[in-house]
C-alpha cells in the first residue's frame, strides 16, 4: 500500500459536525449507560415532533450490546419503523460499491493504481485522459478530476434526479467531457466518479452491476435485507418515503448511478455491516479492512478518505462515516473503532441526519445544533418577496407562495419551503443555508441573499416582468474560437482566472479550486449548466477580442482583463 497521499484543502464543511472526544468518567455505577443517550432520544423526539422528520430510528452496537430507539411513525397514523424496516440508503451506496473493488484487490485481480484502461475493452472510445490518467483509487476517494454530475443530466422530475440518466448516456458524456480537474490535485465528491467505478467493475466481471454487489459482496457476508434491484421481501418492508415538508416522495430505482446511490437497506442489516467494517472478519475481511484503511489526508485538521468511507483522525481516536440521502430517506452510518461503537441513523424523510448521527456516535449528545423552527408568515408580508431572482444572467431562482407558505426553487431542482426566522430571514430542510430578502433605497424589495454554513454569499438581484430569462441552450463553437478565449484573467489586484479551451467548452479554474465547465450560449454567453456561473468576452482597449471578461459568479458581476506576456 502506497504512502497516505496528503492534500491542502480540508473540509472545511465538515468542521462543525464532529463534537469534541469526551472520556467516560470512572464511576461506581453498577448499571451501564444506555446506548441511546437520554440528549439524543430528547433531540430525535423533538425533532420528529416539530415535524423535521417523519420517523427516526437508531441504531447503536458497542461491546457487544446493541440497542434499537424508534421515534414517529413511517406514515402520519402508521407504527414506528422496526430494525426490519428497510430505507433507501442515498450515497451510504459508496462503501459497498467500494468493497466490490477492495474484494479484487485483495483477490490480486486488480490494484489501487491500476488505470481506468485495465477495465477497459481494447475498443473503447472513453477520453483517453479519463483512460490512461485516472486511477481507481482516484475514482474511490473523489480526486479522479470527474465533477459530481454530469454536465447534461437535466432531470425529466426533479424529485427522480437520477432515474433516466442511463449507462449509455454515461459512456456518451466520458467519451466527450470526462475531466473537470487534474485528477489525484483536487478533492471533489463526486456521483458521477462513483458511477464510473461501479460499471467499470461490472464490465471487468462481464456482468451488470446489481448482480456483482450483491453476489460477489452481500451475499457472502449474509446481508440478505440489503439490495441493490427490487425484490418483494425488500419492498414490503420498505418504508413510505416524504419530502422536506413531509409530502409524499417517490422511491428510486436507479440505472447508471445505482453504484453511488442506488441501495436499499433494512435498519438491522446495515448496522451488521457497520460492524463488520469496525471489526473485519468473515471471507471478506482483507477487503473491508483495506476500504477503512486511510488512503489520504485533506489538509492538517485530521479528516481523510479511506475507500468510499469518509474519515477523522487524531492521536486518540479513529472515525468513519458516511452518509446519504435521496428524495424521500436520509442515512448516516459511523463507527469509531477505539470505543468498539458503531451507529446507523435513518429516517424516512429527505431531510440530513448528520448532526443527529454525530451526536449519536459520540453517546452524550453534545455538539447538536439547536432546532430551527419556523414563525408563522403574514400573507401579505410574504406576497411582497415573490418574484423571480437573478443570480446569473441564465441562473434565474423563482420564489412562489402558496396559501401563506414561500417556496425556492433553482432550475432544475425540487421546490423548498422557506420557514421564517424573523419575517425577512428564512431557513430551508433541504438544504442547510439561510435566505434573506433585502430592500432598496426606495423600500421594495429588490435582492435576495442567500448565505451558507461555510460563509459563502450568493446574491439574486430582482427581475422586472419585462425581463425575460437568458437562455441555456448550448450553442456550438468552433474550437479556434474557443483556443483565442485561453489565458489567465485578473479580477482587482490579486485573484487570477485561469481559461482552458476543451473541446466545444471551456474550463475555468481559480486559486486552488477545481476547474468549471462552461458551455458557449447563443447570444455569446458562457454558462455552467446547474450553477450561477458564467461569462461575458468583450474587447479590450485596444481592440483585442476576447482579452476582457465579465464574471458573474454567485450574484456578484466582476470584470478582469488578460494578463500581458503569457506563455
Amino acid at each position: 500500500m502506497s504512502p497516505a497521499r496528503r492534500f491542502a484543502n480540508p473540509w472545511l464543511w465538515l468542521c462543525l459536525l464532529l463534537a469534541p472526544a469526551i472520556a467516560l468518567l470512572p464511576g461506581l455505577a453498577t448499571a451501564e449507560p444506555p446506548l441511546v443517550s437520554d440528549t439524543v432520544r430528547a433531540a430525535a423526539e423533538e425533532r420528529v415532533e416539530a415535524g423535521h422528520y417523519r420517523s427516526i430510528l437508531i441504531g447503536v452496537r458497542e461491546n457487544g450490546r446493541e440497542s434499537w430507539k424508534a421515534f414517529g411513525g413511517t406514515t402520519e397514523k402508521g407504527t414506528a419503523p422496526t430494525p426490519e424496516s428497510v430505507y433507501e440508503i442515498g450515497s451510504l451506496t459508496k462503501p459497498f460499491t467500494a468493497a466490490l473493488l477492495a474484494a479484487h484487490i485483495a483477490a490480486g485481480d486488480l490494484s489501487l493504481d491500476d488505470p481506468v484502461n485495465r477495465l477497459l475493452p481494447d475498443d473503447s472510445r472513453l477520453d483517453r485522459r479519463l483512460r490512461e490518467e485516472v486511477a481507481l483509487w482516484q475514482l474511490a476517494t473523489h480526486v479522479s478530476g470527474l465533477p459530481n454530475t454530469p454536465d447534461d443530466l437535466d432531470p425529466n422530475d426533479p424529485l427522480r434526479m437520477f432515474e433516466s440518466y442511463t449507462p449509455e448516456r454515461l459512456n456518451a458524456f466520458l467519451e466527450q467531457h470526462p475531466l473537470a480537474g487534474e485528477p489525484g490535485k483536487h478533492f471533489a465528491y463526486s456521483n458521477l466518479g462513483y458511477a464510473l467505478l461501479g460499471q467499470l467493475l461490472a464490465e471487468y466481471a462481464d456482468s451488470d452491476f446489481a448482480t456483482q454487489v450483491e453476489e460477489a459482496l452481500l451475499a457472502p457476508l449474509a446481508l440478505d435485507e440489503i439490495a441493490a434491484r427490487p425484490r418483494d421481501r425488500i419492498l414490503d418492508q420498505l418504508t413510505p418515503g416524504h419530502d422536506y415538508d413531509l409530502n409524499s416522495a417517490p422511491s428510486w430505482e436507479l440505472s447508471a448511478f445505482k453504484p453511488a446511490a442506488g441501495l436499499k437497506a433494512s435498519a438491522r442489516d446495515l448496522l451488521r455491516w457497520v460492524e463488520l467494517n469496525r471489526d473485519p472478519s468473515g471471507p471478506l475481511a482483507d477487503a473491508l479492512a483495506l476500504i477503512t484503511r486511510p488512503q489520504m489526508n485533506l489538509g492538517d485538521h485530521g479528516y481523510g478518505m479511506g475507500l468510499g468511507w469518509q474519515l477523522f483522525e487524531d492521536d486518540s481516536r479513529q472515525i468513519f462515516w458516511h452518509s446519504g440521502r435521496t428524495a424521500g430517506y436520509s442515512a448516516f452510518a459511523a463507527f469509531d473503532r477505539d470505543q468498539e461503537r458503531s451507529v446507523v441513523v435513518l429516517s424516512n424523510t429527505g431531510t440530513n441526519l448528520e448532526s443527529l448521527g454525530f451526536a449519536t456516535l459520540e453517546g452524550n449528545g453534545e455538539g447538536l445544533p439547536p432546532l430551527r423552527e419556523g414563525q408563522p408568515l403574514d400573507r401579505d408580508l410574504g406576497a411582497l418577496y415573490v418574484g423571480r431572482y437573478q443570480m446569473a444572467p441564465g441562473f434565474v431562482v423563482t420564489v412562489r407562495q402558496r396559501d401563506a407558505d414561500l417556496f425556492i426553487r433553482a432550475p432544475g431542482r425540487p421546490p423548498l419551503r422557506l420557514y421564517s426566522i424573523n419575517g425577512q430571514r428564512f431557513f430551508t430542510r433541504g438544504v442547510d443555508s439561510e435566505v434573506h430578502f433585502l430592500a432598496g433605497e426606495d423600500g421594495a424589495v429588490d435582492q435576495l441573499r442567500i448565505e451558507t454554513p461555510n460563509g459563502a454569499v450568493q446574491l439574486g438581484h430582482r427581475m422586472h416582468r419585462t425581463e425575460s430569462k437568458a437562455s441555456r441552450e448550448v450553442a456550438q463553437r468552433p474550437a479556434a474560437e474557443l483556443q483565442r478565449y485561453a489565458g489567465i484573467y485578473r479580477i482587482g489586484a490579486d485573484e487570477d482566472i485561469h481559461i482552458q479551451a476543451d473541446r466545444d467548452r471551456l474550463l475555468l479554474s481559480s486559486g486552488d479550486g477545481p476547474s468549471r465547465p462552461l458551455y458557449p450560449a447563443p447570444d455569446g454567453r458562457f454558462f455552467h449548466r446547474n450553477q450561477p456561473l458564467e461569462l461575458v468576452f468583450s474587447e479590450t482597449d485596444d481592440g483585442q477580442a476576447g482579452k476582457r471578461l465579465i464574471l458573474f459568479r454567485n450574484g456578484h458581476r466582476l470584470e478582469a482583463e488578460a494578463l500581458a506576456n503569457q506563455d
